[in-house]
């Protein structure tokens, strides 16, 4: 299972949310005067948080910059939910933990037994609900 489709399923399975939502704003202007527009993506929308998801390494520094911006478009509480990849709360969680905490970002960090399960697992999720069939006369 990608990244993606990891993150997909951990939004709709675990936090209730949907995934990929796309917010757009304004900035600047073009020759003509007319407003430049474009977006930003949040890995996971709930009804009062934005979520980015990331693994345990510095390419998830840029996880606390996309929430509090994401939170900002949308009014959302900005969350930062970490995967643990190596057993061990490393220098990475520990900066994005605490410079979260700075900036009154919620950080949640998800073990790596729980995260191998929760993949492992998967496959149960994904599989169609079982058909009740009535009784033959």
């Amino acid at each position: 299972m990608g990244e993606s489709e990891f993150i997909a399923l951990v939004c709709i399975s675990l936090l209730g949310g949907e995934p990929e939502q796309r917010h757009y704003y304004n900035y600047g202007f073009d020759k003509l005067g007319n407003h430049q527009t474009t977006h930003v993506r949040v890995d996971c929308e709930t009804e009062t948080h934005v979520y980015e998801i990331g693994k345990d390494s510095s390419s998830s520094f840029d996880s606390l910059h996309q929430t509090v911006f994401a939170s900002h478009l949308t009014g959302k509480t900005p969350t930062i939910l970490i995967f643990d990849t190596d057993d061990r709360f490393g220098q990475h969680e520990t900066q994005i933990r605490d410079t979260a905490r700075l900036m009154g970002v919620t950080f949640k960090h998800m073990p790596r037994q729980a995260t191998l399960r929760f993949e492992q697992t998967g496959w149960m999720r994904s599989r169609p609900k079982p058909v009740s069939l009535s009784p033959l006369n």
